[in-house]
């Protein structure tokens, strides 16, 4: 804060001088700034003419530049210049001589109908006239009283009075008391009229002295504005959503949040009247309805208002009256009961006649209230299609920043949004500009991908998984995979928890499995003994899974479910009392495993294929992993098991040669799977095909394919259990 010296121009001189030689730019702008400052008088301490012309003599281009810096030679332009500021300070003059005779005039005026004021029978040309005043709409009082930031919110407006009065005491509280009794006056207009004048872009002569009677009630005593009748509230409230004025902020409202908290059935009806009035004369009806989503204060208004106004909002709006429409969706989402806002998106989407942009929203709104009814409808509506897309976008550009509405989508709604809204925007780094659509899009695409990474279950993964191979989202790789990575370790810290010590014994004793982990370790054991004992013993087990010929000779493979029951019958004889296992488990997605392993709070799905299916080398991942192994019951856990009857009935692998083994088989089929599907999927393939029999004379047995993914068990709070 200090103050620059009183000899800078003396100081800019010398400096100039001492460079003139070696910084010739420099030396030239610091002698250019003290003949400024000289010129200016300020900061010209020891400066004078003489004293500059005689430190620069002997100092070239000093010497030669400073007489045209002195005496600068006549420049028509410049002249030119200064006439027109000339008669621009004319002009000022002449009207600050007008406004000063005019703000004369006005007060001779008040003057003169004193008592017409102190008897509450003013002209309301008069009152309105003293109302601008108050509210700062003439020019001179509002920078006036700007300029006095000192003067404490509500009182300003008392001090403009009394600065438009010239200073003069008993006539400003003459003024302000005639403002305070308007709100008394028969001749007010009533809410109807208000409106109609409002639509026509009229202000009734007495809106702005009712309203500053309002302010100046709740100044001196807030109860004053509560004990009003309805009529004076329901008056109030119109004028107020009709014709408000830059003067009054948000934290000047009080009043106003006084009459929310003792009648907000009021307001909200006024609320309601003044939006209808706007929207059926086609203005936007934005005002006031943003704080039915964003003020706190405004919940019980909310929730009076926000169906009736959904109810009558026209279904063909003007592409204006989107944004009134997306601030009452919002609102309802937020505030009002479930079933009738569902019950009123239904018959609104019924409607054949409304235009794409509003369905979109309306849809988008059902998305956030019930994501599993509204998100196939929004999948087939705005599939590829720009323009719906884009109005997606613009309903939940603003609605991501309120969590109690994003909150709600679940990991399927949230793959889905990203998946079209990112394929439409790519993500956009900001630089300079106005923040637009494409900002707001790519800033929305983050998010919900952090969202959908933020649910611990396998849907969430599996919905990030999809994601990431998706060539559309391309651009946005990056984000889903680092995404994907925090999820995993999400997903594995929700499924671990400490097990108790009598789980651990019964365990560790070869009894009931006490996680999915060990359940799943516990099958797979059974089945590894299965696969050792089958195309080794002596019985000649293999042969329940092919159809013989008349002669009882092996002649072609079983049905699938027909190896699967085989299996089943074995394997139920080798679990623990309390483990059940069935055919046909059902899952989600109403979807069926082949055989469910179940112990009472959780299961193992295992799914079995010959190595001659079709879907051989998917379905572990398509459908062990994505159908079966998502169920929170199995915590991840699953088993693949595939009957190996040779390897000429093999599928062909889509990435390489056809297996020749069951134990490349089953190395092969692990490959299909990531990492963290490898450490809970247990491969296993069981070797049923025909007896090599020059193998079998020799001595040489086939060995039996083994499992994989018992280390999984640990790393997910179980105990893995041997044979």
């Amino acid at each position: 804060d200090s103050s620059l010296p009183s000899d800078l121009g003396l100081w800019a001189l010398d400096k100039a001088i001492k460079l003139s030689d070696t910084y010739p730019v420099v030396s030239e702008h610091l002698l250019r700034h003290a003949v400024s400052l000289y010129r200016d008088k300020t900061y010209s301490e020891g400066l004078s003419r003489s004293v500059m012309i005689e430190r620069v003599r002997g100092h070239e281009p000093l010497e030669g530049l400073l007489p045209t810096l002195l005496d600068p030679p006549v420049n028509s332009q410049q002249l030119l210049v200064d006439r027109k500021m000339t008669e621009l300070d004319r002009r000022v003059a002449e009207y600050e001589a007008k406004e000063t005779r005019e703000r004369e005039q006005w007060i001779s005026h008040i003057q003169s109908n004193v008592d017409a004021l102190q008897e509450n029978r003013a002209d309301p040309r008069l009152l309105y006239s003293i109302a601008k005043g108050y509210f700062g709409l003439y020019r001179s009082s509002q920078s006036h009283i700007s300029a006095q930031s000192s003067i404490p919110i509500g009182t300003h407006r008392v001090q403009r009075i009394k600065w438009l009065l010239d200073g003069k005491e008993d006539l400003t509280q003459i003024v302000v008391a005639s403002l305070r009794d308007t709100v008394w006056r028969k001749d007010i207009q009533d809410v109807d009229s208000i409106l109609e004048s409002y639509s026509n872009s009229q202000i009734p002569w007495l809106a702005y002295p009712y309203l500053a009677g309002i302010y100046e009630l709740h100044r001196i005593d807030p109860i004053q504005v509560i004990k009003l009748d309805d009529r004076q509230k329901r008056i109030a409230l119109t004028i107020h959503h009709c014709y408000h004025v830059a003067d009054i902020q948000v934290q000047d409202i009080e009043w106003h949040y006084d009459l929310i908290k003792s009648c907000p059935e009021i307001v909200a009806d006024v609320l309601i009247r003044c939006v209808k009035h706007e929207l059926r004369n086609k203005k936007e009806g934005t005002y006031g309805l943003y704080s039915l989503v964003y003020d706190q204060g405004y919940e019980q208004v909310a929730r009076h208002a926000s169906l009736p106004l959904l109810r009558s909002f026209p279904i063909r709006c003007a592409s204006d009256q989107i944004e009134a429409l997306d601030y009452l969706l919002w609102s309802a989402l937020l505030h009002v009961d479930k079933l009738p806002l569902q019950q009123l998106i239904e018959k609104k989407l019924s409607s054949s006649s409304m235009n794409v942009a509003q369905r979109t929203h309306w849809i988008a709104a059902g998305l956030v209230l019930s994501p599993e009814i509204y998100c196939h409808q929004l999948e087939v509506w705005a599939d590829s299609n720009d323009r719906r897309i884009r109005h997606l976008a613009r309903f939940f550009t603003p609605n991501y920043k309120i969590p109690a509405l994003t909150d709600r989508l679940t990991p399927s709604s949230l793959k889905l949004l990203i998946k079209l809204v990112g394929t439409s925007f790519d993500p956009y780094t900001k630089g300079g500009g106005i923040v637009g659509l494409e900002w707001e899009s790519s800033d929305l695409v983050i998010h919900l991908i952090q969202r959908l990474a933020s649910f611990p279950g396998p849907d969430a993964s599996q919905a990030l998984r999809e994601l990431s191979s998706d060539a559309g989202l391309r651009h946005w790789q990056d984000a889903i995979d680092r995404a994907w990575d925090s999820q995993r370790v999400l997903h594995r810290d929700a499924s671990y928890h400490h097990l108790d010590a009598e789980k651990i014994l019964r365990t560790l004793s070869n009894k009931a499995p006490a996680s999915p982990a060990d359940l799943a370790a516990l099958v797979a054991d059974r089945l590894e003994e299965m696969a050792v004992r089958i195309p080794t013993s002596s019985t000649n087990d293999w042969r329940q899974y092919w159809n013989e010929d008349s002669n009882g000779q092996p002649k072609e493979p079983k049905s699938e479910n027909s190896c699967r029951d085989a299996l089943l019958s074995d394997l139920r004889e080798r679990l623990p009392a309390g483990v059940d296992a069935q055919s046909e488990g059902r899952y989600a997605y109403e979807s069926r495993a082949d055989i469910r392993v179940a112990y009472p709070d959780f299961n193992v799905p295992v799914e079995v294929k010959k190595n001659s299916h079709p879907n051989l080398w998917s379905a572990p991942r398509h459908q062990l992993v994505a159908q079966y192994a998502s169920d929170p019951a199995t915590s991840g856990y699953g088993i693949y098991l595939v009957f190996w009857f040779g390897k000429e009935l093999t599928q062909p692998s889509p990435d390489g040669p056809r297996p020749t083994t069951p134990e490349e088989l089953r190395e092969r089929l692990r490959d299909t799977l990531t990492p963290e599907e490898a450490r809970k999927i247990t491969v296993c393939v069981i070797d049923v095909g025909k007896p090599d029999r020059s193998k079998r004379r020799s001595g040489r047995q086939r060995l039996p394919v083994g499992q994989e993914g018992a280390e999984g068990s640990e790393a997910a709070g179980g105990v893995a259990v041997g044979g």
